[in-house]
C-alpha cells in the first residue's frame, strides 16, 4: 500500500461540504441540481433608516396576512408565521419541487431610539414593511472634567 500524500486543501474542502451537508438534513435545507444551496423558510430581510423612521422590509410570498405574529419585547422585534402547502386534488409527479412550507421565527434586534410604541405593519404582495420613528437623542454638549488626585509623593492638586 502506497502512501497517501495529505493536501489540506482538498481535505478541508471535502470536511466543509460534509458538514453542510449535515447542517442541510439537520436543519431542512437541500441542494438544487447545480449543487447551490436551497434556504429554509426564513424571510430575507432588509432594515434601513430614512428621515428617522427605522423600516424593515421581509420578503414573505405565500403567506396569508393572517399567518403572521409580530410582537416588540423591549428591542426585539419577532416575525412569526407559517407557509401552508396546498393541497390539491390532482396528482402530480414533480420533477423539482424546490418550495419551502412550514413555520419560521425571525428576530430582529432594533436600533437604540427606536419607538416601539408607534410600530406600523403592512403586507402587500408578499412584503411585509414594518415602521416605526427613531426618537434622536440631543448629544449633551461637550466640557471639560477636571481631576483631582495626587501627583508624584502624595502632593495635592487641584
Amino acid at each position: 500500500m502506497l502512501p497517501i500524500r495529505w493536501d489540506p486543501f482538498r481535505d478541508l474542502g471535502m470536511m466543509h461540504r460534509e458538514l453542510d451537508d449535515l447542517f442541510r438534513q439537520t436543519f431542512g435545507g437541500a441542494m438544487t441540481e447545480a449543487g447551490t444551496a436551497i434556504t429554509t423558510l426564513t424571510p430575507v430581510v432588509n432594515t434601513f433608516t430614512k428621515d428617522n423612521v427605522y423600516h424593515l422590509q421581509a420578503e414573505l410570498p405565500g403567506i396569508d396576512k393572517d399567518d403572521l405574529d409580530i410582537s416588540v419585547d423591549e428591542n426585539l422585534l419577532t416575525i412569526k408565521g407559517e407557509r401552508k402547502e396546498v393541497t390539491e386534488k390532482e396528482e402530480r409527479d414533480y420533477m423539482l419541487k424546490e418550495s419551502r412550507y412550514g413555520s419560521f421565527v425571525r428576530k430582529m434586534t432594533l436600533p437604540d431610539g427606536a419607538d416601539t410604541e408607534k410600530v406600523e405593519a403592512r403586507y402587500e404582495d408578499g412584503i411585509l414593511e414594518i415602521t416605526m420613528p427613531i426618537v434622536v437623542k440631543k448629544a449633551s454638549a461637550s466640557r471639560k472634567i477636571s481631576v483631582e488626585g495626587t501627583v508624584g509623593k502624595g502632593r495635592k492638586v487641584h
